[in-house]
C-alpha cells in the first residue's frame, strides 16, 4: 500500500505542475469552466487537459461542477 501511495503522490504533483503552468487557477478565477474551453485556451489536447483535472478533483484541488466542467476549491481559490 505504500508504494501505492508513493506512486500516487509523485503524479498527483506532476499534474499540479502541469496545471500550475497552463495557468489553469487563473483561467477559472471568474468561475466553472468546460474542459474543452480550458484545453482552447491553453492549446492543450482537451482529453488530455481532462484526465489531469479529474486527478486534481480526485484531491480537492479543483471540483468537478458537471460534465466535463471544473472549478476552483477553497484550496485553490485566492
Amino acid at each position: 500500500m505504500m508504494l501505492v501511495q508513493m506512486g500516487s503522490g509523485y503524479w498527483i504533483w506532476q499534474c499540479i505542475y502541469v496545471a500550475a503552468k497552463l495557468g489553469i487557477a487563473d483561467l477559472l478565477k471568474n468561475g466553472s469552466q468546460s474542459c474543452d474551453a480550458l484545453a482552447k485556451a491553453t492549446n492543450i489536447h482537451s482529453i488530455s487537459l481532462y484526465r489531469v483535472l479529474r486527478a486534481l478533483a480526485s484531491v480537492g484541488i479543483f471540483v468537478k461542477t458537471k460534465s466535463r466542467c471544473f472549478d476552483l476549491t477553497l484550496l485553490t481559490h485566492p
